[in-house]
């Protein structure tokens, strides 16, 4: 799968940044004292990681590819045997610099190292370490995940590896530097459609939806940006996966169009509009879009300056694709379309003038819009019952033998049930349905 832009390749540390990865590269080790008797780091291993440490960037390039098994042994052996955690951070600067500088194959391959085995557990061991700090641990797991990303065969340790990082976005309210770690970690995951696939299969997506709105409210940008950056690599899944069956379910499309709405900082609004983009025109997230009014939230983003042609593209191409399919729905296409969608908001779909203007066009293949509307009472979004049971009452004003239809249907007792709804506003919109139900006269109930 070929993600197409360069981000996805971004090497960010999250709990420190690039000054500190850079002062980390100025340390000196005194290689000898690994060479005393006892410590178990041969003269050759020591000399050879004490050229690597010195080395320039590009002279550290050509030494691994030169003399790769050797220097992979070094780095193999000084992670296991070195205790002092400044220096462990020394080697693994040096591992994440080369990475971001040639990429994971010359850690990857070569005789003797299968898929860098020895170096995955010497990192896990690293990051397994509960004494050792969270910048250590973050830069080993994310050198894990780059390399785990790249891998020619999905081992089972990869699929531990996305179990682990699920447990830990799970644990809401949970700290904000261990959600940065593990976040980090799957943004280089999830470039691999074969993780992606494992990530779904795990319930990922559900994840992710509920971390949305708890991202934005604590306004970290960080942590707003990396679960937006998951979300985004997941909408170019094209394997068996329907990645757009969860988006819909979870609610993808309304969830970041809160966020877009309140946050401007253009690395967010990039990996936001880039998931709507892939998203345009599949299924109905175009309706989901401008159910949501991500049309006016569009053209207020058209009018800011961005540094990347990208944002400025993809709103454009946006923009003209939203108001093409506004332009071609009906007020009843809207509703429809909703209702696929499966979340509901308040709207003019929602109102008596609707009702009345529509009412008739619920009769298609044996009222399936209203048994959808009746599924939709059983919603985990107080919203979108709140405005079911609203819907479900105007169809019983308005429709002849409405009562009948709704009784054989089996929704006035899933009404009902709706008037013990732990959600208040939900509450007085099933009364109000049920009052519909009961009442041939019901033009008292609005004043």
């Amino acid at each position: 799968m070929a993600i197409r832009r360069n981000s996805l390749k971004e090497f960010i540390p999250t709990i420190d940044d690039r000054v500190t990865i850079a002062s980390i590269l100025q340390r000196r080790i005194d290689w000898d004292i690994y060479m005393k008797p006892g410590i178990h780091l041969s003269e050759h291993y020591a000399n050879l990681m004490r050229e690597l440490t010195i080395a320039p960037l590009n002279d550290q390039v050509a030494l691994m590819e030169e003399n790769r098994i050797d220097y992979m042994n070094a780095i193999i052996q000084s992670l296991g045997t070195i205790m002092n955690e400044d220096h462990i951070q020394v080697v693994l600067a040096i591992i994440s610099v080369i990475i971001d500088k040639s990429g994971t194959e010359l850690f990857l391959s070569g005789e003797g190292f299968g898929e860098g085995y020895g170096l995955i557990d010497a990192l896990n061991g690293i990051y397994n370490r509960q004494d050792y700090s969270l910048f250590t641990k973050d830069l080993a797991y994310k050198i894990l995940c780059m390399l785990y990303a790249d891998m020619k065969q999905m081992l089972p340790v990869v699929g531990d590896c996305i179990r682990t990082a699920i447990g830990v976005l799970v644990q809401l309210p949970g700290k904000s530097d261990n959600l940065l770690i593990h976040l980090s970690g799957l943004k280089y995951l999830l470039k691999n459609s074969k993780c992606q696939d494992i990530f779904i299969d795990m319930n990922g997506v559900r994840v992710l939806a509920d971390l949305i709105p708890y991202t934005g409210q604590s306004q970290n940008i960080q942590l707003i940006y990396l679960v937006g950056f998951c979300v985004w690599a997941l909408s170019f899944n094209t394997s068996s996966h329907n990645i757009y069956d969860y988006f819909l379910k979870e609610n993808i499309v309304g969830l970041l169009c809160d966020v877009i709405a309140q946050v401007s900082r253009e690395k967010v609004v990039r990996v936001i509009i880039g998931t709507f983009s892939n998203l345009c025109g599949r299924s109905v997230f175009n309706e989901a879009m401008i159910q949501k009014g991500f049309l006016k939230t569009l053209k207020i983003l058209s009018s800011k300056k961005w540094t990347d042609n990208d944002v400025i593209e993809d709103i454009e191409f946006l923009d003209k694709a939203l108001e093409q399919s506004l332009s071609e729905l009906t007020t009843f296409d809207m509703y429809k379309k909703e209702i696929m969608v499966g979340h509901l908001q308040w709207s003019q779909v929602h109102t008596e003038r609707f009702w009345k203007e529509n009412v008739l066009s619920f009769e298609d293949n044996d009222f399936e819009q209203i048994r959808k509307l009746i599924d939709l009472l059983e919603s985990e979004d107080p919203l979108t019952v709140q405005v079911a049971c609203f819907d479900l009452g105007e169809f019983v004003r308005m429709y002849p033998g409405g009562r009948k239809i709704l009784a054989r249907l089996k929704g006035k007792e899933r009404l009902l049930l709706k008037m013990t709804h732990p959600n208040s506003d939900v509450q007085r919109q099933a009364l109000l349905a049920v009052q519909k139900l009961m009442v041939q006269n019901w033009s008292f109930l609005q004043r």
